[in-house]
């Protein structure tokens, strides 16, 4: 487990400015937000649905240059050199990204609460709306680390858009099991559609976002065990 956590807080590390910023962003929305909404409860929904969007997205992006990062500084052959499983490599960026966007989702919650408050709006379903947030963050970056095992960070990421996207045809088209094969789609729009009447929280589809993540996790795994990490790459 100590490697697992090691690698994270280097992943963390590594990612600190881009995550700083990206906190940044949400708390200055937060602040103009909070000082000009006064009653219009759409400015206090868009600030939410936006930042939400964002967090997904960052986290995707993370993940999708982890490994390629490393590779290019050569630093993963000196970490798997000490007798660390890949397994417990991609667990290790796993962990690292699922951290930050726990970061940026209890800052949203927060953010967010401090929003609703100056304008009189209640904060009941806040909390539920950042575990929403940090399941499809999740999910939506072990994808992209999934496609990043064998593909540049430009083509991993497109390729996550497209199993998103595609899913998010299929839940528009059917209101059937294909609707939660993918669940990063359901959860946005959940999140999206979020509302102070008559909304609530898609349960199911972050129980499936969580366990898909350790699915597909498991699935990098066995691609990434196969894979030649000596070849140089640009």
């Amino acid at each position: 487990m100590r490697p697992v956590l090691l690698i994270a807080l280097n992943f963390l590390r590594e990612s600190r400015w881009a995550i700083l910023l990206l906190l940044l962003w949400a708390v200055f929305s937060g602040v103009a937000a909070a000082y000009s909404i006064r009653t219009q409860q759409d400015d206090a929904l868009f600030f939410l649905k936006q930042q939400a969007v964002y967090g997904v997205v960052f986290t995707a992006f993370l993940a999708s240059s982890a490994i390629y990062n490393q590779r290019r500084s050569r630093r993963i052959l000196a970490v798997l050199a000490k007798a660390i499983s890949r397994s417990q490599y991609l667990a290790g960026l796993e962990l690292g990204f699922l951290a930050s966007a726990a970061i940026y989702s209890v800052a949203i919650a927060v953010l967010g609460g401090w929003v609703f408050a100056r304008g009189g709006f209640p904060a009941t379903h806040i909390a539920s709306v950042a575990i929403m947030l940090l399941a499809a963050s999740v999910l939506a970056g072990t994808i992209a680390l999934l496609f990043s095992t064998f593909l540049s960070p430009l083509f991993a990421i497109a390729l996550t858009a497209l199993v998103v996207g595609t899913n998010g045809l299929l839940a528009h088209f059917s209101s059937g099991p294909w609707a939660q094969l993918m669940p990063v789609y359901v959860l946005t729009q959940s999140i999206l559609g979020f509302s102070f009447e008559n909304w609530a929280p898609a349960w199911t589809a972050t129980g499936w976002a969580l366990l898909e993540s350790i699915i597909v996790w498991a699935l990098a795994s066995w691609i990434f065990s196969y894979r030649d990490l000596a070849v140089a790459i640009e």
